[in-house]
């Protein structure tokens, strides 16, 4: 498993892969297709799966994009 961060909390984790000038979408693909959330099923928590992508605009402005 290679995922960017992991976040645990009391009731959930968090399994979030980062990319830059992609897509959010294409983030969360990877996390399901390489089945980085697998290994925290039977943990009894709830697991969120995170895509985000991040990209600087013609303004130099950072622009987050996300999708779970």
């Amino acid at each position: 498993m290679r995922t960017d961060i992991t976040m645990e909390t009391k009731d959930t984790i968090y399994v979030i892969e980062l990319k830059f000038n992609k897509s959010a979408q294409e983030a969360l693909d990877q996390i399901n297709n390489k089945h980085y959330a697998d290994a925290f099923a039977l943990r009894g928590k709830t697991v969120e799966k995170i895509g985000m992508n991040f990209m600087i605009d013609e303004d130099k402005t950072i622009v987050l994009d996300w999708v779970k």
